[in-house]
C-alpha cells in the first residue's frame, strides 16, 4: 500500500516553495533536489507550489508548478531532474536581493574563480577538475552574488554527465576528495573559455568593463533587474582579473588556471 501524500514547504535564498507528493516512498532522493541551504518552513504562501501526482501507468508520475503540468507521466528520476531544474530557474528569477550568474565556482585561497558558462558547456567537468588540484567547492552551476558583490556558497552535488547524457549523476563534492566552502567570498578571477575537443588552452585577458559584462550575460534575471544586476555585479567584479578564450580537456584548463592564480 502506498503511504499516503505529503505537503512540504521549504525556503532557499530566501525563495519559498511547496511540493505535494502523492507517493513520497518513490522520492526519497528529493533532499538531494532542494535548493541549496534549504530549510522547512510553514505559513506563508510559497512563491511556486509545485505537485508532484502518480499517472494512471505504475510508478510513473506529473510534475506541475502552479497547476501548470511541467512533465507528465514520467520515472521518478526524470521527475526529479525537472523539478531540480526548474525550482533553480524560479528561484534565480525571483532572485531578491541576490543576482544568480550561470556559473561554476571554486574557492582558491581567500577568494573565488568564476567559470560561467550556460547548461552543457562543460562548467561542472571544469570544476571537479579545480576540486582535483585544491580548489574548493562552492557551485556548479550558479554564483550566488549578494548586494556587496560577495559570491556565496550554493553546494549542491555536482551533476556530473556522461559524453551524450542529458541528465547528470549527482556526487558529492567530498566524493572528490574536495571541502565545501563556507564564507562569501570577493572575485579573484573569471573564466569565460568553451570547450572544443582537442584544442590547446588560448586565452587572452578581458577588460575590466568586459568582465562586468561578461557576468551580466551570463545572469539569469538580467533582463527583468538590469539595474539591480549591474549594481550587484560591478561590486563583484571590482578588483578580479578575467579571462576568455577556449580549452581543451578540463584537467588542462584546470592547470593553467591554477597557474595564472599562482602568479597573481
Amino acid at each position: 500500500m502506498d503511504a499516503p501524500g505529503a505537503r512540504l514547504a521549504f525556503e532557499g535564498f530566501g525563495f519559498r516553495y511547496a511540493i505535494d507528493l502523492d507517493a513520497p516512498t518513490e522520492f526519497a532522493q528529493l533532499r538531494q533536489h532542494l535548493l541549496p541551504g534549504s530549510v522547512p518552513v510553514i505559513g506563508d504562501e510559497p512563491a511556486a507550489r509545485y505537485a508532484i501526482t502518480r499517472a494512471c501507468a505504475e510508478r510513473r508520475f506529473t510534475l506541475a508548478c502552479d497547476g501548470e503540468i511541467l512533465l507528465a507521466d514520467s520515472a521518478p528520476p526524470d521527475v526529479l531532474h525537472a523539478f531540480r531544474s526548474h525550482v533553480r530557474l524560479r528561484m534565480a528569477l525571483a532572485a531578491g536581493r541576490w543576482a544568480f550568474v550561470h556559473a561554476g565556482v571554486v574557492g582558491w585561497g581567500d577568494r573565488v574563480v568564476v567559470a560561467v558558462g550556460r547548461s552543457f558547456s562543460g562548467k561542472t567537468r571544469l570544476v571537479a577538475a579545480l576540486l582535483r588540484c585544491g580548489a574548493t567547492y562552492y557551485s556548479d552551476e550558479y554564483a550566488a552574488v549578494d548586494e556587496r558583490g560577495l559570491v556565496h556558497p550554493f553546494p549542491q552535488p555536482l551533476s556530473v554527465r556522461a559524453d551524450g547524457e542529458r541528465v547528470g549523476a549527482l556526487r558529492d563534492p567530498e566524493a572528490l576528495g574536495a571541502v565545501v566552502g563556507s564564507e562569501p567570498r570577493r572575485t579573484a578571477l573569471l573564466v569565460d573559455v568553451h570547450h572544443e575537443p582537442g584544442a590547446r588552452w588560448d586565452v587572452r585577458p578581458l577588460a575590466s568593463v568586459d568582465v562586468v559584462l561578461t557576468m551580466i550575460a551570463h545572469t539569469v534575471a538580467a533582463q527583468a533587474r538590469p539595474g539591480h544586476s549591474l549594481a550587484v555585479l560591478a561590486r563583484a567584479a571590482a578588483g578580479a582579473r578575467g579571462i576568455i578564450g577556449v580549452r581543451g580537456e578540463a584537467v588542462d584548463a584546470a592547470e593553467a588556471i591554477v597557474r595564472l592564480l599562482e602568479v597573481g
